[in-house]
């Protein structure tokens, strides 16, 4: 390095100014920046012969940037996905960004009228692609692929669309039912060139390197380094090290991939994937649906608690179904909710007071209880409120006081506006219908909410859930459940209300970093 680039570098340091530059799929920062450095690692797991037998698990930490000189002077390079994560950082060292990474335009509105044919369509996706420049697309089993290229190809005629996929059979097996929806289809693999192809393109990775004449008005050749649109059919095989590059080689494109709706990504794998197709997610739970907006709000409970066995059955039973305390506080919300009473959640429950704020005026709510005996301690204290639960009770052999609350899937005919649900109550429960759920129980992980009612046609306004959690803090057993239950929630995309769900993702990405304290 020269004597005057050093200078720059010191200079630029002083002024805590960093400068970031578009190339492609890459993004170049300048200067160094020990913090981003360890905010762009990830761990690579290998498996090595063990002397004198066996083998060995050794973790590696691994840079997802390459360090490199340009004019004299070190730089960084990373994908263009990581771009929020490095802006988070550097705000937070407070680091002036300057040279703002150059953005791909936005797209026009799709062209609705070619879209007939395919109705119902899937407007997250038609809402993501001219928005957002890369992003990944999680959908359910019953979602074909094909759809979904076929009405971005309709969607925006004046683009060319190009899937991207590992086999040559698969390209041919997609580009059959490409043909049924868009028409012409061409496919590139080592054994397939063609010397003229459609605007509609199914290629394999080594594709992407083949030249070729687009087909019709226009004029330009078939080159990685012109492509509009680009779509990768799995987005898991694509961050291995061979598909990555060839995407990354598509230096304006826009960048997606398809990706199983419940597929487990690996650690190594989520890193990979943000870095290649960003923090942007949308998920297409069936054809002409979306998902339902689910937002989390957490109360803060503690209490004192005399010793008791730290069994989980009888934490359970002692902390939390029979806890006369929890369950007042419980019905103090719900009573709270059924009244409408916005000052007085305003001034014991203001977060959930907030949460409310754009839901009708008399929410329909309902108490989540673990089991009856639960749902009858929390009926003492909500009067006139129906206890919902399954056939299999038996209602007969009950106190008369307690039978007469209970209802089943069979007996309940009506849709109470307020009512205590067990687990085999939901069934009895249009889940579409309600506004809030109470989670009474201290369950580590999701709530058991049937998945019908968290879906919604894409045509209707979008109907919030606010799922309502107590963060018990009263024994080290319910502590770590509450943890894991937030755990889960954020996984599965759920979050506090007016959370940004790709900042947040930003954040988890941040805090999962080798070497970082786990909260």
């Amino acid at each position: 390095m020269t004597a005057a680039t050093t200078e720059k570098a010191e200079r630029l340091e002083q002024k805590r100014i960093a400068i970031l530059r578009r190339h492609g799929q890459r993004l170049q920062m300048k200067p160094l920046s020990s913090a981003v450095m360890a905010a762009l690692q990830t761990v690579v797991r290998t498996v090595k012969p063990r002397s004198p037998g066996g083998y060995k698990v050794v973790s590696q930490n691994t840079p997802l940037f390459e360090q490199e000189t340009e004019l004299g002077e070190p730089v960084l390079r990373f994908g263009a996905g990581l771009e929020p994560v490095v802006r988070r950082i550097l705000a937070g060292l407070g680091i002036e960004v300057h040279g703002a990474s150059v953005r791909r335009a936005p797209l026009p509105a799709p062209m609705t009228d070619a879209l007939k044919k395919l109705a119902p369509i899937d407007l997250p996706l038609l809402e993501c692609v001219p928005r957002h420049e890369r992003g990944l697309i999680r959908i359910a089993a019953n979602v074909r692929p094909a759809r979904l290229i076929a009405e971005i190809a309709l969607a925006w005629p004046e683009k060319n669309v190009t899937t991207v996929v590992s086999r040559r059979d698969d390209a041919h097996h997609l580009a059959r039912d490409l043909r049924k929806l868009v028409g012409k289809v061409s496919v590139i693999s080592g054994q397939d060139n063609p010397a003229v192809v459609e605007r509609v393109i199914v290629c394999t990775n080594q594709g992407l390197g083949h030249g070729a004449l687009y087909r019709g008005e226009q004029c330009k050749a078939f080159d990685h380094s012109w492509l509009d649109i680009v779509i990768a059919l799995d987005a898991l095989e694509a961050v291995g090290e061979v598909p990555r590059n060839c995407l990354q080689a598509c230096h304006r494109a826009r960048l997606y991939g398809f990706l199983d709706r419940r597929a487990e990504p690996t650690p190594l794998e989520k890193d990979r994937l943000a870095e290649l197709f960003g923090f942007e997610e949308v998920v297409i739970p069936a054809h002409g649906y979306r998902e339902r907006p689910v937002e989390v709000v957490f109360l803060p409970f503690r209490d004192r608690l005399e010793p008791i066995e730290p069994h989980p059955l009888t934490v359970k039973s002692q902390a939390v179904w029979g806890h006369a305390r929890r369950n007042r506080k419980i019905a103090a919300l719900a009573l709270g909710l059924q009244d409408n009473d916005r000052a007085a959640l305003l001034k014991r429950f203001p977060a959930v007071e907030a949460g409310i704020a754009s839901l009708p005026m008399s929410p329909r709510t309902i108490v989540h209880a673990e089991n009856v005996p639960h749902a009858l301690g929390l009926a003492r204290h909500l009067p006139g409120w129906p206890v919902i639960t399954g056939p299999e009770v038996p209602i007969n052999l009950l106190p008369a006081d307690e039978a007469k609350l209970l209802h089943t899937a069979n007996t309940c005919q009506d849709k109470p506006v307020h009512a205590i649900v067990t687990v085999a109550g939901l069934v009895a429960i249009d889940l579409a219908a309600v506004d809030i759920v109470i989670r009474a129980d201290a369950g580590p992980g999701l709530a058991p909410l049937h998945e019908d009612g968290l879906v919604e046609r894409c045509n209707e306004p979008p109907h919030r859930l606010l799922l309502v959690n107590l963060d018990d803090r009263h024994h080290h057993l319910l502590r770590r459940w509450s943890r894991k239950r937030l755990a889960a929630y954020q996984k599965r995309g759920w979050h506090a209300p007016g959370a940004d769900p790709v900042q947040m993702r930003v954040d988890r990405f941040i805090a999962s970093r080798p070497g970082r304290r786990r909260r």
